[in-house]
C-alpha cells in the first residue's frame, strides 16, 4: 500500500511538471500572436472586416422615410396579408344564461349576418350548445351536441371570440369554433 501511494505521488508531479512545459510554451505563441493585434490601428482592422465580409453602417442605403398610408391602402395591404375585417357597427345585446358575452352585428356583410359569440374557458359543449341555440344559430341544441360527441370534438373547440354567419351548417359552425379566433 505504502509503494502504492509513492507512486501516485510520483505520477501526479511528473503528469504537473509536463502540463507546466506544455502549457508554458503554449501561452508565449498565444501571447505573442495577441500583442501582435493589439498593435494593429484602427484602419486596419476596418480594413481586415470589410475583407471578411463586415458593413459599416454608413454604408448602408439610407430608407426612405416612412409615408402616411391612408385607411384604404392598409386596409389593402392586410387584406393581401390574409388578414379580415369585422363590421364597426355593432350592437351589444343582453346574456340570460351568463355563459358568454353575445353581440349580433347590425351591419351585413354580403348576404350573411354574424353572430360575435365569445367561448370562454371551461364552457362544456351543452353550454355551448345552449348559447348557439340561444342565438338562433342552430335549430337544435342537443342535436348540435350529439353531433360534436359524435365528431369527438367536444374538448377540441377554441376559446375566445367566434364571428357565426347565420343559416350556418354544422360543419361550418364546427370549423368557425375549432378555428383561432381572429
Amino acid at each position: 500500500m505504502k509503494n502504492f501511494v509513492r507512486g501516485m505521488g510520483i505520477g501526479i508531479l511528473v503528469f504537473a511538471v509536463f502540463s507546466y512545459i506544455i502549457f508554458a510554451f503554449e501561452f508565449k505563441t498565444v501571447g505573442a500572436s495577441m500583442n501582435k493585434s493589439a498593435t494593429l490601428s484602427e484602419d486596419e482592422i476596418i480594413s481586415k472586416a470589410k475583407e471578411l465580409g463586415f458593413v459599416s453602417i454608413k454604408d448602408l442605403p439610407k430608407q426612405a422615410p416612412q409615408t402616411e398610408l391612408s385607411d384604404e391602402q392598409i386596409i389593402s395591404k392586410a387584406k393581401a396579408l390574409g388578414m379580415d375585417f369585422t363590421p364597426k357597427n355593432i350592437e351589444k345585446t343582453g346574456n340570460e344564461n351568463g355563459i358568454s358575452d353575445i353581440v349580433t352585428k347590425t351591419q351585413e356583410s354580403d348576404t350573411d349576418t354574424y353572430v360575435k359569440i365569445t367561448i370562454t374557458a371551461g364552457l362544456s359543449a351543452t353550454k355551448i350548445s345552449q348559447l348557439l341555440f340561444d342565438n338562433k344559430l342552430i335549430d337544435d341544441k342537443d342535436s348540435f351536441r350529439v353531433f360534436l360527441q359524435e365528431k369527438k370534438v367536444t374538448t377540441l373547440l377554441r376559446t375566445g371570440v367566434h364571428y357565426i354567419p347565420y343559416n350556418s351548417s354544422y360543419d361550418e359552425i364546427l370549423k368557425i369554433l375549432q378555428a383561432r379566433p381572429k
